[in-house]
């Protein structure tokens, strides 16, 4: 043989054992952020959800006093800190906050008295609130697996409050045979707290919400997830500051809120556009 016929050999020999090694996998780039956030807007989306009222227009023609939401434009922003390697915890952590910014109107028909005989009239007054979530992921799969490894461990409810609010929820209580006498304060709702400490409701069982707001002049709806779509109740006073409403649970498993609407005395009397004095609270619950 001669010295080039081997070193050819020798090249080709090279080649075939390289062709028959498996390659190792390549991924494409997936950011921590980009994961999380895509878990939030589809996996989970019915979690992160903060449009959890009826805003179905009422029948106005034999009410005194009626009022409803418009809500036409949404803007949502998702703050996720990080926190890897060197910190206190473990193992990776993101500490998030869902921020929905709704804007419509509050539409108010009303008696005017000062007519006479007293006219019916309506009011549109400019609405603009902010809706607020809380949760904490952590990570404990390799980049390889389904977004990367990240999973929910910690949710809080939907605060939802106007501009300017000074209403107050001092304690909401869930009563059901399968959770018993669930109470939470306004501030635990709006906490983020373990995914496993979410209240667990039987398909179609009845639940009692009563709610302890700051002042009993308040209005107080409840909008619950009803056989078809959201649906509102006006909860009726037990005492002061006190209101209860009664709903089912749905028959299909999943999570859902049950919504706790408070708003001012003033918001639904005054005719000056500027008096729009809101705040709601979301629970989440879940049923399997």
């Amino acid at each position: 043989m001669t010295k080039r016929f081997l070193v050819c050999l020798t090249l080709v020999s090279i080649s075939l054992a390289l062709s028959g090694c498996p390659k190792k996998p390549t991924f494409p780039f997936y950011p921590d952020r980009d994961a999380i956030v895509d878990m939030i807007t589809e996996d989970i989306a019915d979690v992160f959800n903060t449009q959890i009222i009826d805003l179905a227009v009422p029948d106005t023609t034999s009410l005194s006093t009626a009022y409803w939401r418009e809500i036409d434009r949404v803007g949502r922003r998702i703050a996720i800190s990080f926190f890897y390697e060197g910190t206190p915890h473990e193992i990776p952590l993101a500490e998030v906050a869902v921020l929905d910014s709704m804007f419509g109107y509050f539409h108010l028909v009303i008696e005017d008295t000062s007519y006479t005989p007293p006219a019916r009239v309506r009011v549109k007054k400019p609405l603009k609130e902010l809706a607020t979530i809380r949760a904490k992921f952590e990570k404990w799969g390799e980049d390889k697996d389904p977004r990367k490894g990240w999973i929910l461990t910690d949710i809080s409810g939907v605060e939802i409050h106007s501009e300017v609010s000074s209403r107050h929820l001092s304690s909401a209580t869930l009563q059901a045979l399968s959770v018993g006498q669930l109470t939470l304060t306004g501030s635990q709702i709006r906490s983020a707290r373990s995914i496993n400490e979410v209240p667990e409701l039987s398909f179609g069982e009845s639940v009692n919400l009563n709610a302890t707001c700051g002042d009993s002049a308040d209005i107080v709806f409840m909008h619950y997830d009803g056989s078809e779509d959201l649906t509102k109740q006006e909860m009726y006073p037990l005492g002061e500051e006190t209101f209860r409403g009664s709903f089912s649970a749905p028959q299909s498993a999943g999570y859902y809120h049950v919504t706790v609407d408070i708003i001012s005395l003033s918001t639904v009397t005054s005719q000056d556009t500027t008096v729009y004095d809101s705040r709601r609270w979301g629970i989440l619950y879940k049923v399997d």
